[in-house]
Order: structure tokens, then sequence, then C-alpha cells
């Protein structure tokens, strides 16, 4: 999905409650049609904490995640935001700290994450499955709200410094879903709604299906594609189209061939087997030196 209107919108940081915490970030694109959540966002910030204004005035790159940005979502899913900080000189070699920012708008099922570029970093080398689809949303994605032009450089270095770590990250996360599927039938716990409707969790079926999907691609390709090209399967999935009530033996046959395709994807891989640390480190340094370094002490 992509979107020309991004560039059409743009705007200076100004900060323009609590303590002038400020970076050097250039100049904010922000997709109009987000603005005014991007607003609500800074206001419930900035309800829970005066000084943390600078968290949306500082921000390198905000976009949609979850499952709008997978391509599954429904009328009653939740909106979910994800997004990339650079904190003010004091936060960096001050007596402050921050490393992320959770929140949930009071209307709209709008779930927020929002992190330090360094916690967002050391996550994305790790390859965090949760952490590292940032990375393969493009500025003119109709999913992007907000990108910067330091943000092109920072993406650049980060995806070369993807590595074999994928692997196991994303076989954990998918092989979790299968777990607490089990789990939770077994107890009779969790979302029983569904489990009562559809015979057992799919939710966490559809989950564990695209987390699998993902890291085989990322691990063949070194990208990531969004919306998923299984999307309309993944919805079948959880919605009991795919998987009677009876058929939870045949689901979990499935995901565990699904994990078993991730292994033969890591056998094919072209990344590497570790992140470049020099690359890393000048990636940080970077950042420090020109838009940390120089910003004002706060006033």
């Amino acid at each position: 999905m992509r979107s020309s209107g991004l560039a059409s919108y743009s705007r200076s940081l100004q900060l323009r409650n609590g303590p002038r915490y400020s970076c050097r970030v250039e100049r904010q694109r922000i997709n109009p049609k987000y603005a005014d959540l991007i607003a609500r966002i800074r206001a419930q910030i900035v309800a829970c904490n005066p000084e943390q204004g600078w968290v949306i005035d500082n921000a390198a790159f905000l976009h949609v995640g979850g499952s709008t940005l997978y391509g599954t979502s429904t009328a009653d899913s939740d909106l979910d935001i994800r997004g990339v900080t650079i904190p003010p000189k004091s936060f960096w070699v001050g007596a402050r700290s921050f490393e992320q920012t959770e929140l949930k708008l009071p209307e709209g099922d709008v779930e927020v994450v929002i992190y330090d570029i360094r916690k967002w970093l050391a996550l994305t080398v790790a390859v965090n499955p949760n952490v590292v689809e940032t990375l393969f949303v493009p500025d003119d994605s109709a999913f992007t709200i907000l990108t910067t032009d330091m943000w092109k450089h920072v993406r650049t270095e980060t995806q070369a410094l993807l590595n074999q770590r994928a692997h196991a990250g994303f076989h954990g996360y998918a092989t979790s879903q299968l777990k607490k599927m089990l789990v939770k039938q077994s107890n009779k716990s969790g979302r029983r709604e569904i489990s009562d409707e559809l015979g057992f969790d799919l939710k966490f079926a559809a989950h564990g299906f695209r987390l699998a999907a993902q890291g085989a691609e990322l691990l063949r390709t070194g990208k990531i594609t969004f919306p998923r090209p299984d999307r309309e399967h993944l919805a079948l999935v959880r919605h009991g189209k795919i998987y009677g009530p009876d058929d939870m033996d045949r689901c979990v046959a499935d995901l565990w061939a699904a994990t078993h395709e991730l292994d033969r994807a890591f056998e094919q891989t072209v990344l590497p087997a570790k992140a470049d640390f020099d690359r890393y480190d000048r990636l940080l340094i970077h950042i420090y030196d020109n838009y940390v370094a120089t910003s004002p002490s706060p006033s």
C-alpha cells in the first residue's frame, strides 16, 4: 500500500509544554490522515508526564502496526501504533532515563508503543519479531504516520545489521503461540469467547503461522512484506474457516510444519551469522553526533 500524501504535509518541531527538551531531528513529514491522531497521542503522553512531550516532537518514525499492517484487521481490531524517538541530550549523558512509552488512548482502541532509538536498535539487531517490522514500512507506505530524512539513513544502516538471530527469534515466537494455544485449551483459560465459538483459540494459530512465514521470508530475502501475502489465509485460519472445532491436532501439525519451513529457510539464509558490531557502533555515534550532541540543554 502506497500513499503520496505523506510528502504534502510537514512541520518543524515545536516544543509546547513542559521543559524544552529538544534534539536536531529534521522536519517531520506527517501523513495528513494521522495529524489529529498524533496530536491526541502527544496530549495523552503529556497528560501522563508533562516532561515527555519531546517523545512526539523528537519522533524519527511512526507507523501503523499489528493486524492493520498485516492486512488481517477487522472492525473490532485495535489500532496499533509503533515508533522510534530520539531522546534529548540529558537522557544520553545526564541523569534522566527513558526506554519506551506505552499508552492506550481513552477513545478509539488505539495502543501506542514508542521506543528510545537505542532500545529499538538493540531489539532490532537482536531481530526481535515484534520490533524488526518497523524496518520494512517504507516512507511512502499508507501505513507510515510520520517520517524524517534521518530515518532513511537509520533504516538503511539497520537493515544491514540484520543477522541469523532471526531464526531463533521467529522460531521462538511462533512456537510460543502454539504452546499458548495448547496450554490455554488444556486449562480452559485465556480468550474463552474464541475457544467457545471455534473450538480452540485460533488467534494463537494465526499468529503462529504469520510469524513462521515472516521469519522464513526474512531469512531467505532479508526483507518482510506488508501487508502479508498470505493475509487471506491467515484471516481464514483466525475465523475458523480452515480448522473446525475437532481439527486441533491437524492445526498443531500444520503449525509444526510451518516452523520446519522456518528451519529450511535458515539453511538457505542470505543473512550474516552476526551483526557487524563496528557498523552498529558507528550508527549510534552518528545519531548522537548529528542529532543529539549539538542540541541545547533544557531550559
